[in-house]
Formats: C-alpha cells, structure tokens, sequence
C-alpha cells in the first residue's frame, strides 16, 4: 500500500492508498506457495529493495525501480549478483538500512542461516535459534543500485534450542544499534556489541553460506 499524502493529510478519511505493484499479481516464491512478510528499505538512488520468507529454505528478495509499481522477477536471495544462495528457514526475515554513525548507508540483513522447511520440530527443531546477521553494501548494478552482503556472524542465541527468536526491529542511537526481538510470550530489548557490528563490514572472504 503506497499513499502520496499520509505525512500532510491530517484527516484520516482523507488519506489516499493505491495498491503496488501494478500487475496482476504480488511478489511471489520461484517454488512453493508461500511468499509472505515483505520488508523494504530504500537504496540510495531511490530502488527500493525487498526481501520476503519461503517454505523453500531460502528467502527471496527483489528490486524496484520505480516505487514499487513493478519489481523484478521472483527470485531466491543471494549474497550478490551471481553469488550463492542464502539460506533461511521458514520464518521472518529483516532488512534495514543504517542511519546513523559510521555505517550509515550500509546495511543490515537479520536471517536464521539454514534451511528448514518447517518450524521447531523435527529436523527443523532449533530452526530460529540462533539468530545471525550480515552486513551489505551498495554496488553499482546494471539497473542500478544493489547490494552485496558479507559473510554473516551469529547475534543471538538460547540454550533453550525450541526458542523461536524473531520478529526483531533496530533501533539506533548515534554509534548504539540496539535489536528488540519476540521468543512468542517474551520481548526483548538487547545492545548489540560495536565490535561485532564494525565486524560485518570488513573486507572478507566469500561467504560460506550455512553451518
């Protein structure tokens, strides 16, 4: 839902929507049914880029050009154009652009890095334990901007190997990232180690994909 006049319009009733894209049809998965939980975040020529959870043991992700009126074809994330499958379980997965201190610009990508089709039981018993993150980067694409991610680095873990961590948001304050996140009954607020954060973004090896 995109609307032209929510920040100026002060009556509700008066507030105009229009439902993006224009085709027919929404974003979707290559395989399987479930294409669900989109999350944007603007790039830096004005793209907007896009991921969304799967049962297929990858996430998909797709670009904009054009405000989200189309968007490219459906595909299963990479670490970059050409570059390996990521892989994520069936759960939600988040993508933000930092805008303050001295990452701002870059990007962070919240994922659970292996593959389960299904959740918690199972083969699938741990699936959103621990929770990882990875750092991006612009790179100039032949339609524009996208992003290239790095190799990505465990940010929260339980003991308890059932424990669902996910749906988080983040918060930041000057140098200070902060990440709240939901174990179902239980909502947490946690500081996330500048050492860590400065460590998504150094120069590193291609990723390895899951462990």
């Amino acid at each position: 839902m995109r609307s032209d006049n929510i920040l100026t319009e002060s009556d509700p009733s008066r507030i105009d929507w229009e439902t993006l894209p224009e085709e027919d049809h929404g974003l979707r998965s290559p395989e399987g049914p479930v294409a669900d939980e989109a999350n944007l975040t603007a790039l830096s020529d004005g793209s907007l880029f896009c991921t969304y959870r799967t049962i297929a043991g990858h996430p998909c992700h797709a670009y904009s050009r054009d405000g989200g009126r189309s968007w490219t074809s459906a595909a299963f994330m990479t670490y970059g154009p050409g570059e390996r499958l990521v892989v994520h379980p069936r759960a939600a997965n988040f993508v933000r652009r930092l805008n303050e201190g001295r990452h701002a610009g870059k990007f962070v990508y919240w994922f659970h890095n292996n593959n389960a089709r299904w959740y918690n039981h199972g083969d699938a018993a741990g699936s959103r334990n621990p929770a990882w993150l990875v750092g991006g980067v612009e790179e100039d694409g032949p339609d524009g901007k996208a992003i290239r991610w790095g190799n990505p680095q465990v940010v929260l873990y339980s003991e308890d190997l059932h424990a669902g961590i996910s749906y988080p948001d983040f918060v930041e304050e000057g140098e200070d990232l902060y990440i709240t996140e939901t174990q179902k009954s239980v909502a947490r607020v946690h500081k996330v180690d500048q050492a860590l954060v400065d460590s998504l973004f150094l120069p590193q090896n291609p990723p390895n994909g899951s462990v």
